[in-house]
């Protein structure tokens, strides 16, 4: 790791060399511009090398805990654009402009695109979309469950998207980032982000887990890792982790920020809800399967209850579904709880957020059948 550290600040060294001295080069302008493209790759491998040396669940402010962004590693000017649709869609918007001071607001792709490309013009060396995501997905608008193709990126509305995306890929910068939940993961992600290196013509990068935000810090999951695709060839899909199927007889809730369980066999109903953006949040509509006794049981076994992941932030995944949960209580009362469903693989107590409980595979085919 020491090494690692010693080449970052070896080639930042060089970057500040080089930029005192160009004023003096007697070079043609495209000398420059590659010398410092060299030293921008040299950063990005010299990066990679210390993410897969450090713990990737990190938070990714400051360069002991990350070292991943180049206005962190080398002093290079980023490009950032979030999508800026209002709270309560999108409660990491502030968080985000926190973490990327000067961070550009966009409301569709082709304003991301917009964006991006006017600051890349100026000569900046990142290139950053940030959104929410699922598996190949990115949202550019409305923050959460856009209807409008022009408010996401995936490679069924390639059309929506190709012809802007190539005036990205004109630029100079070394690798397209794409900073969202589980975009990069498994074989939509490494779908979607080929199909994006293909028409831009350079590397793209995504997340294969969870990523949200908490006072300024962009914080990744454990075991999470970036995939990465070039122009040349799809990449080997990443699966994300999940648990391992299990028989789980548990069901948790929060009561006054306290952690309870009862048994499955208290549950007596699951009502699953789709959920429908307002452009300023979401809403549910009537529910669209209603599960009792035995099958509501069935359903909450595939999620880990015992497996609680705690939070402080706010999350960048798309919410898939929304549940209610009514069952019975040590005391012998009814209670009913509401969960919203991220990317199909935690479920959040709406009561007290912030506790996650992640699902095995097979709650995304149970819940959209």
């Amino acid at each position: 790791m020491k090494n690692v550290r010693m080449k970052l600040c070896d080639v930042s060294i060089l970057l500040t060399v080089f930029l005192l001295s160009a004023p003096v080069f007697s070079g043609a302008l495209s000398s420059s511009i590659a010398i410092l493209s060299a030293v921008a790759t040299s950063v990005i491998s010299a990066a990679e090398e210390m993410r897969n040396s450090e713990d990737s669940g990190a938070a990714v402010t400051g360069c002991d805990n990350h070292c991943m962004f180049l206005e962190d590693l080398g002093g290079l000017p980023g490009c950032h654009t979030t999508d800026s649709a209002p709270t309560p869609g999108n409660t990491f918007l502030g968080c985000t402009l926190s973490a990327y001071p000067g961070c550009m607001k966009h409301d569709s792709t082709l304003h991301a695109v917009d964006n991006l490309v006017s600051c890349l013009v100026a000569g900046s060396g990142e290139t950053v979309l940030i959104g929410h995501g699922n598996d190949g997905i990115v949202i550019t608008g409305d923050g959460q469950n856009p209807s409008n193709p022009d408010h996401f990126i995936t490679t069924w509305n390639k059309g929506r998207w190709e012809a802007s995306l190539r005036k990205i890929g004109a630029q100079k910068y070394p690798i397209f980032t794409i900073l969202s939940c589980h975009t990069g993961a498994g074989e939509e992600g490494a779908d979607l982000l080929f199909a994006i290196a293909q028409v831009i013509g350079k590397s793209v990068r995504a997340r294969t887990g969870l990523t949200y935000c908490n006072n300024g810090e962009i914080i990744f999951e454990p075991g999470s890792t970036w995939q990465i695709a070039s122009p040349e060839q799809r990449p080997k899909p990443i699966p994300d982790s999940r648990p391992q199927a299990r028989v789980n007889d548990l069901f948790a809730y929060e009561d006054q920020a306290v952690s309870k369980t009862m048994p499955l066999d208290s549950v007596t109903d699951v009502l699953v809800y789709s959920v429908i953006s307002t452009g300023t949040g979401v809403k549910i509509d009537s529910p669209r399967i209603r599960l009792v006794n035995a099958d509501a049981q069935d359903l909450l076994r595939l999620v880990s209850f015992e497996s609680a992941l705690k939070i402080n932030g706010h999350l960048m995944a798309i919410i898939t579904a929304m549940l209610e949960i009514f069952f019975t209580d040590h005391a012998g009362n009814s209670q009913v709880r509401r969960y919203a469903v991220y990317n199909d693989r935690f479920l959040e107590d709406q009561s007290f957020p912030g506790t996650l409980y992640p699902a095995i595979q097979s709650l995304r085919s149970a819940l959209r059948r």
